[in-house]
């Protein structure tokens, strides 16, 4: 027997569909998110070798801003913000970060040696800091009267 679809239903149906969609979309910010400190990396590729702690700073500064405009933009389009939305976002994006930059700088077209990538992963860690402290910021202004 079919049941004609009521708005009530479809409303009920939208938010299913919205969290299917919800991981691939993270990733697609988190990669989003990367593309700007792989672009600065390679426009500073002259400088890794001959001043490495510029090239970190650069690279640095590049991801703390993509991660803020596009944690800006992720919690925006994701409804309510939410403290797990903070750390969903901050650790799906360190991990994509470390696993394109492990392909890019490790072996990669931009290889560098492993102890200069560890001095960059290890900066990564800023990114779950900044999507959680956004994503804090973000809910209590929506609790906030």
């Amino acid at each position: 027997m079919l049941i004609a679809e009521s708005p009530t239903a479809t409303a009920v149906r939208a938010p299913l569909l919205h969290r299917r969609r919800a991981p691939l979309r993270l990733l697609f910010f988190g990669f989003l998110s990367w593309l700007p400190v792989f672009a600065t990396a390679t426009a500073a590729q002259t400088w890794r070798a001959s001043d490495f702690p510029l090239f970190q700073a650069l690279v640095v500064i590049t991801m703390a801003a993509a991660t803020v405009l596009f944690a800006s933009a992720y919690l925006r389009e994701a409804g309510p913000a939410t403290l797990r939305h903070g750390i969903a976002s901050g650790l799906t994006w360190m991990a994509t970060h470390l696993a394109l930059g492990m392909l890019a700088f490790v072996g990669g077209p931009l290889e560098m040696p492993m102890t200069h990538f560890r001095t960059l992963a290890i900066c990564t860690a800023i990114i779950p800091v900044i999507t959680v402290g956004l994503a804090h910021q973000a809910s209590r202004r929506i609790l906030s009267p």
